[in-house]
């Protein structure tokens, strides 16, 4: 009875065990992640075949990558510092969250996204880590665009606020310039008919003011036109 009830229990294990195997198949599937299994003893590493091609190699090659092997691909010193994480999150107790760059045969770059856990024997020490990778390029992609965009908005916005303040300032000073001309305008012929040298001196100066009235008048003529093209 015992040999039986034993046979039992194995065979609902090795049921449970294919179920949950095929729950974690769809749901890698489903979102397009691969696995990974970190022996922490023999310092090699399990991958599945999505895994395998995420990282630039063959999927139908050995799923066993050495850290040489796995760093082979991998964007200069991102190895470096995911190797560390990964060692933090151990000695933390913590689960690993981490990102990297893979380099493409074409020289391009895919963003991998890597999570997993550490699992302890009965004494408390590390055994292995166990994880997922996504492939997370598309959403790199959108956000280094979104930050594009963004700071064209930027540039933009500041863009229109300078010519909205130079056009307000055209129209504040347009007026006065004119008037300041005009009234120059104006006093130059009371002193044609003085001929000493003071008369003559200011008459210069008039000349001089209405002159550059003038200048500054097509200045805000310019920054008008300037923002009506705009």
């Amino acid at each position: 009875m015992k040999q039986a009830s034993a046979e039992a229990e194995q065979r609902a294990a090795e049921i449970d065990l294919r179920e949950n195997g095929a729950v974690l198949s769809l749901a890698r599937r489903a979102a397009k992640a691969g696995t990974w299994d970190l022996d922490l003893q023999e310092r090699r590493v399990r991958y599945c075949p999505r895994s395998l091609e995420m990282l630039g190699h063959p999927p139908d090659r050995s799923p066993m990558l050495t850290q040489e092997e796995w760093a082979q691909h991998i964007f200069p010193g991102d190895a470096e510092r995911v190797l560390a994480e990964g060692m933090q999150a151990r000695e933390a107790g913590m689960e690993l969250v981490t990102e990297y760059r893979i380099l493409k045969p074409d020289g391009g770059i895919r963003w991998i996204r890597g999570v997993g856990r550490t699992l302890f024997d009965d004494n408390g020490t590390p055994v292995r880590s166990v994880g997922l990778n996504f492939d997370v390029t598309e959403e790199k992609e959108a956000e280094a665009e979104f930050r594009r965009m963004q700071a064209e908005l930027i540039q933009a916005s500041r863009a229109n606020a300078t010519a909205t303040m130079a056009e307000t300032l055209a129209h504040e000073l347009n007026q006065p310039l004119s008037e300041i001309a005009d009234c120059l305008a104006g006093a130059r012929p009371l002193l044609d008919d003085v001929k000493d040298k003071p008369a003559r001196q200011l008459r210069a100066a008039i000349d001089q003011a209405i002159e550059a009235a003038e200048r500054a008048a097509e200045i805000v003529m310019r920054l008008q036109a300037l923002k009506r093209r705009d």
